[in-house]
């Protein structure tokens, strides 16, 4: 769609994930008078200091779902993962968002991240480099035709190369 962008983080909420960074990308993005929706998923230690921080923020929701299923529903209606973890082998929520056909963005780590993570399926941002995280969510919402192209190949690459059933 053309609207605001539906960013999510899905993953554990703790330091080492980047969960406490996402809110400085929001002061970004609106420094860049962009709108967005976030949407927050998971369970973890930092749920009470992120309800804090994004108090005076009315386009954030935090979920914790309880299967699979949950998570895919409130995928279906995302448009970036936005992922700023600083340790990690293979995520599985990387995974998750291909097949609902959502574009990453996250830290260039060694493993599992750059064997995914390719420039037509997503983002790959220096460590910790929160303009370049805002950077790239300003072209894609600039690039509508780039991001629905993205998400398209993120889709694809889910069905032929992450299908569970082979």
């Amino acid at each position: 769609n053309n609207g605001e962008l539906h960013l999510v983080f899905l993953g554990r909420l703790d330091d080492g994930k980047g969960v406490m960074k996402l809110y400085e990308m929001q002061e970004g993005l609106r420094k860049k008078n962009i709108p967005v929706n976030w949407t927050i998923i998971g369970k973890g230690p930092l749920k009470q200091a992120l309800l804090e921080q994004w108090t005076a923020e009315p386009a954030v929701s935090f979920y914790e779902p309880e299967s699979t299923g949950d998570v895919y529903k409130l995928l279906y209606d995302q448009d970036i993962f936005v992922f700023p973890t600083s340790f990690e082998g293979t995520p599985v929520s990387i995974l998750e968002c291909l097949a609902n056909g959502v574009v990453t963005i996250t830290n260039d780590l060694p493993g599992g991240i750059r064997e995914i993570v390719k420039e037509n399926i997503g983002y790959r941002c220096e460590l910790n480099n929160i303009h370049q995280y805002v950077e790239i969510i300003a072209n894609l919402n600039e690039d509508r035709a780039l991001l629905k192209k993205m998400q398209q190949n993120c889709f694809e690459l889910s069905i032929n190369q992450y299908e569970i059933e082979r």
